[in-house]
């Protein structure tokens, strides 16, 4: 299996960890929050969206949208906070 373009750009110091490609922002913070809170364990990488790098080739290539947060793990491409959830299962009320 080939490495994904966005490594080109930010490589992964643990190849084996999350890797999670966001900016110091709200819903970037609340990622890190949730796999701090799950205790996984993840590389963070900075997009600066001030100097375009959400626009570039390797962001696009596993945010096609071009939006932040992104998160890789070794098995699935994710984007969004909404996938956080989606790992911890159904919630009881």
């Amino acid at each position: 299996m080939s490495k994904p373009l966005i490594y080109e750009r930010w490589p992964p110091l643990h190849a084996d960890w999350i890797q999670l490609y966001s900016i110091n922002s709200p819903n970037g913070i609340k990622v890190a929050v949730a796999l701090e809170e799950m205790k996984l364990d993840y590389d963070p990488h900075l997009v600066n969206i001030r100097e375009g790098d959400q626009h570039t080739a390797e962001f696009r290539s596993v945010s096609p949208n071009a939006k932040i947060p992104a998160l890789i793990s070794a098995h699935h491409q994710l984007s969004g906070i909404a996938h956080i959830g989606a790992r911890e299962g159904p919630r009881e009320n």
